[in-house]
């Protein structure tokens, strides 16, 4: 992953969103995230989540029940041209950095959803955030 994919996932892209990022060891012998390299302080895992492996820096999400690796150590999670909406690609987040067209624009995150309305899959524009937030902690400026 790049320097900008990281910064970006790591201070977030925007309030109000429900996705977000977290950091920590991913342990692939039981499949869980933990705060700490020694893995004794597991990380609950939450949907819609990205999570960074700081050891490896790979790239996983949680599906509400595992953490799925979105790219390998040679990969990237940014991409210039989506792949088609499918159900091989559910769930799967990708930051979009080709040009901006109608349907797209650059720099922004899309999951593939399924559209039960319209019985298709569909690339679905997020927004990523920082687990912490400044709505979460805000600066009381009155109290300095």
């Amino acid at each position: 992953m790049d320097i900008i994919t990281y910064a970006l996932l790591r201070k977030g892209g925007g309030g109000g969103s429900t996705s977000g990022v977290t950091n920590g060891y991913y342990n692939p012998t039981d499949g869980k995230f933990y705060e700490d390299s020694s893995y004794t302080i597991p990380i609950d895992g939450k949907e819609d989540y990205i999570y960074i492996s700081d050891d490896t820096n790979k790239i996983y999400r949680y599906d509400g029940t595992n953490f799925v690796p979105l790219a390998d150590a040679a990969s990237s999670i940014q991409v210039k041209v989506l792949p088609p909406a499918s159900s091989g690609e559910l769930g799967n987040i990708y930051q979009y950095v080709g040009n901006t067209t109608l349907d797209l624009e650059n720099g922004c995150f899309y999951k593939c959803i399924y559209n039960a309305t319209t019985s298709k899959y569909e690339w679905k524009p997020i927004l990523v955030q920082a687990r912490e937030t400044y709505e979460d902690d805000p600066i009381d400026f009155n109290v300095w």
